[in-house]
């Protein structure tokens, strides 16, 4: 748990992020703390009542800043990143 508090609290003093891209980050974080390494694009949107074209275009812009992955087609995770 103390990890996920570190994470979180690196997500949320991210410079240059805008608010929903922390919150799909916190989502991935989130998940990948209950057990969950990837999340799927549809469920994830679904969850926090995002569209799924939404939630995919959020997840680009932060595969091009390297905070996220596409390791499978529909899936994302977080990079193995310093944020914190």
């Amino acid at each position: 748990m103390e990890q996920f508090n570190l994470l979180s609290n690196g997500i949320l003093t991210l410079r240059d992020v805008s608010p929903s891209e922390k919150l799909v980050m916190l989502q991935i974080a989130t998940s990948k703390t209950l057990g969950h390494p990837r999340v799927n694009v549809t469920r994830s949107a679904e969850e926090i009542g995002y569209t799924r074209n939404g939630w995919q275009k959020i997840a680009k812009r932060l595969i091009e800043r390297g905070f996220v992955n596409n390791p499978k087609r529909g899936y994302y995770e977080l990079a193995n990143t310093n944020i914190y």
